[in-house]
């Protein structure tokens, strides 16, 4: 998709790529010696539908006794058996609203109708496969997409999955500075002044009364497909640290 929330819908990213399995579970047997008890998540500025072999990825972290957790936008669902059987520990569905005309808005490029066709297919799948997986569906709230909430969580609910919402803002740190900065691309000014619930400036000036508390995000590493370390995952993918193995 490209949502103008996210990274994917304000750039073209300089690499796209899909992850060795070799070179994946070799990041995986160093998570399980240097960091037990760590989750894995198998999403970041990506869908981790879009891979051929997802089933195989949740199944190496699963045989390392680590949690496996999946978050997707579910305009695709594919190998949907082979996934659920292969037992991943959480799954989240990211959506911001209920009909095609709301929801295009905040998930720009996706379609709500095979979003919704999708849960019921994965419901479907969960009572037949693995009845103990919790799915969790995240609405995004913005200005304009209140109304559609309720239809949602009900909708959600109907299928026994869970639901949540939190407020939308711009990803990565990078978009936020850049519209501080004054140099957002003029597409992107016109979304963040007339879609976020919360104005930014108002926002930013609310947080900087706890820029000194730690964040949240430091208990997060970020590894990209080339097995890469990240700086965070709120920043780009510009923000290398070096190769994850030789960390």
């Amino acid at each position: 998709l490209r949502c103008p929330s996210c990274y994917r819908g304000q750039t073209e990213m300089a690499t796209n790529g899909i992850m060795d399995i070799e070179l994946f579970g070799r990041i995986i047997q160093k998570i399980r010696h240097e960091y037990s008890g760590s989750v894995v998540c198998l999403f970041n500025w990506t869908e981790p539908f879009l891979h051929p072999h997802l089933p195989k990825f949740i199944q190496v972290v699963r045989d390392a006794g680590l949690d496996c957790n999946i978050s997707t936008n579910l305009n695709i669902l594919r190998n949907t058996d082979e996934v659920l059987l292969a037992k991943p520990s959480n799954f989240k569905i990211s959506l911001s609203g209920f009909t095609q005309e709301v929801y295009e808005i905040g998930h720009r490029a996706g379609n709500i109708e095979r979003v919704k066709e999708n849960m019921k297919i994965l419901s479907e799948g969960i009572k037949r496969l693995n009845p103990k997986l919790k799915v969790c569906v995240h609405y995004h709230k913005y200005n304009y997409n209140f109304h559609e909430l309720g239809m949602m969580e009900r909708y959600a609910s109907s299928l026994g999955f869970g639901f949540m919402s939190s407020w939308a803002f711009p990803m990565p740190v990078e978009s936020a500075l850049d519209y501080i900065q004054g140099v957002s691309s003029s597409e992107q000014k016109k979304f963040i002044e007339t879609r976020y619930a919360f104005r930014l400036d108002r926002a930013l000036a609310a947080a900087r009364l706890y820029r000194h508390n730690p964040c949240n995000l430091l208990d997060y590493m970020t590894i990209d497909f080339e097995g890469n370390l990240l700086l965070c995952c709120g920043v780009s993918e510009k923000a290398i640290l070096g190769q994850f193995l030789n960390l």
